[in-house]
């Protein structure tokens, strides 16, 4: 890879000093902001490509590197430089140098079409003659259509072949947190784990993915516990979540893993049988968080607290803004369980004509969307149970 950097760097320094200013590359930081700084809104717009002289030529998981032009006229001259991975949130690549099949790759990928964007974005990926973050970018995209459209298997084995391709490629930890997210969608928390360890020991990893990453490892520490009724290891996680809660409390860029890690702890209590104080933090987070994941963790703990109670009308409201509000953006782990207790909900209370035809929607739903999720397998009991 690194060889790979320094030849198409030259090369790109001298086509840069002898050929006319062209668009160029842009790069966004952590913080939200863009070098070079971008005129308006929240992402580039071509007027930004064009006056942009950054030619991004390679990144990995220690740096992205780049040339820029300095001067104009007979004084311009071209120089390397480099930014810390760690420091870039996104690297925007100027339009004109992704090949057709990616803006097709695309429109498959938004149409639900997972197969046939998973085969072109494979083919942008594997073209050696495309941009290496093209490239690199588009495996990642060809990895994620195999998780919506295939197997577990599949999917973990499409982001191995982005990671044989490139080694160390900057999407390394994109790559690893789909995956970590991936198995514990599909009810596997032990790989799941396997992954977030993995993900700590990546040369490079930001603070923030650090966070994600033992916030990750806590949570099925803590559901294996919970699954065994092991009061002790509920007690670990209950103190595991609340340092990392103190260790985020007051940090802007670490809000939604401390509000995470809030709801850990309301899980740990509820679980330790102290509903009250669960249902404080619970309310305390779904109050403040702006977050679609955090929110819909703490309508999904509220609406446990409520159904624990007996208060399926309450339980019920709270699963289904999880299910219809909150989705988008959510973890699938916890859209399907939203989806099982909201069905689990209109069962118990039968509170209309249609109890019947409301409870088969919403479990039928989380198989339907959730098929690889343990909460399919319980909604498929549920539904069986339900009487003609």
């Amino acid at each position: 890879m690194r060889h790979l950097l320094s030849s198409v760097l030259c090369a790109a320094a001298v086509a840069a000093a002898c050929a006319p200013a062209l668009g160029g590359d842009i790069l966004q930081r952590k913080d939200g902001s863009f070098n070079p700084t971008i005129k308006s809104g929240d992402r580039p717009t071509q007027a930004d490509f064009d006056a942009s002289t950054y030619q991004v030529v390679g990144a990995d998981v220690d740096k992205v590197t780049y040339t820029l032009t300095i001067g104009s006229g007979g004084s311009a001259r071209v120089v390397s430089q480099s930014e810390a991975s760690t420091n870039v949130m996104e690297i925007w690549i100027e339009p004109k140098k992704f090949p057709p099949a990616w803006k097709q790759a695309l429109a498959e990928f938004e149409s639900g079409d997972y197969r046939s964007a998973r085969t072109n974005f494979a083919a942008v990926g594997g073209d050696s003659k495309a941009h290496p973050v093209v490239r690199q970018k588009a495996l990642l995209f060809a990895a994620r259509a195999t998780r919506e459209g295939g197997t577990s298997a599949e999917a973990e084995a499409a982001y191995a072949a982005l990671l044989k391709e490139f080694p160390n490629s900057f999407y390394s930890a994109a790559a690893i947190k789909d995956q970590s997210q991936l198995w514990m969608d599909a009810g596997s928390p032990e790989k799941a784990r396997a992954f977030a360890d993995q993900l700590l020991r990546l040369p490079g990893v930001s603070a923030s993915d650090k966070l994600e990453a033992r916030f990750l490892q806590v949570t099925v520490d803590f559901r294996n516990a919970a699954a065994k009724k092991e009061q002790s290891g509920i007690q670990k996680a209950l103190d595991a979540y609340k340092s990392l809660a103190q260790e985020t409390a007051g940090k802007k860029d670490f809000a939604g893993v401390h509000q995470l890690a809030k709801v850990g702890q309301a899980n740990c209590l509820l679980e330790l049988g102290t509903v009250a104080e669960a249902k404080g933090i619970f309310q305390e987070i779904s109050d403040r968080a702006q977050e679609t994941a955090v929110c819909a963790a703490s309508f999904n703990g509220l609406g446990d607290c409520f159904f624990r109670e007996g208060n399926f009308v309450e339980a019920r409201r709270c699963f289904l803004r999880t299910a219809t509000i909150y989705a988008e953006g959510t973890p699938g782990d916890q859209v399907a369980r939203a989806l099982y207790h909201a069905g689990e909900c209109f069962s118990k209370l039968q509170d209309s004509p249609d109890w019947k035809d409301r409870a088969r929607r919403e479990l039928s739903e989380c198989k339907r969307r959730f098929p690889k999720s343990s909460w399919a397998n319980l909604a498929d009991r549920s539904l069986r149970a339900l009487p003609k």
